[in-house]
């Protein structure tokens, strides 16, 4: 199915449409999460909220041909809030008149975390920015789980299997560029 076909069904709030979306992006929204460590339940939170967002701006997508992409941004962007959520002390938590009892320990591990995700968020947005070919192999090798192997890769991105470890490489090799040019510059915030 064309993207442009999916797209303006999702537009449309078409029932097959939404369902071909999940089918098609379930496995990498569910890697993401994956990826930060989320538990199965927020695995399916990221899911349900990524496909929530999705339904309130879709119609914002300018080119259906970056629907993976966008997705990928989408659900990237939403873990990553949500990991940034869980480290925030509520502030309602607090009781009795010495509160700073009742703050957490610091934890020489938290600038080790948000270095990571700063990482992973840098990495997201380099895979974002790869063409539609290079991304979707490289999030189908390295993100869906379980692995699908390399012939169920060659049918659905109707490449050769013997062009698979060929494409991998100068893929990467894209992936290292772009990661270099966006490290040089400041990090950017999730949302």
């Amino acid at each position: 199915m064309e993207r442009k076909e999916l797209v303006a069904g999702l537009i449309a709030h078409e029932e097959w449409a939404w369902r071909q979306f999940v089918e098609d992006y379930a496995r990498i929204i569910y890697s993401i999460g994956g990826m930060l460590g989320f538990s199965p339940a927020d695995r399916e939170d990221l899911l349900q909220s990524t496909c929530l967002t999705a339904l309130r701006s879709i119609a914002t997508l300018r080119d259906p041909a970056k629907l993976s992409s966008w997705t990928y941004s989408v659900a990237r962007r939403l873990a990553i809030d949500k990991l940034r959520q869980k480290r925030e002390f509520p502030i309602e938590d607090l009781h009795g008149d010495d509160r700073s009892a009742a703050l957490p320990n610091p934890n020489p591990l938290i600038s080790d975390e948000l270095q990571r995700l700063e990482e992973t968020a840098r990495l997201a947005d380099a895979v974002g920015k790869l063409d539609d070919r290079c991304r979707l192999l490289l999030t189908t090798l390295y993100l869906q789980d379980p692995r699908p192997s390399y012939r169920s890769i060659a049918q659905s991105l109707e490449i050769p299997v013997g062009s698979i470890g060929p494409t991998r490489a100068r893929c990467l090799k894209k992936l290292a560029q772009i990661m270099k040019r966006l490290s040089k510059g400041p990090p950017r915030p999730s949302t």
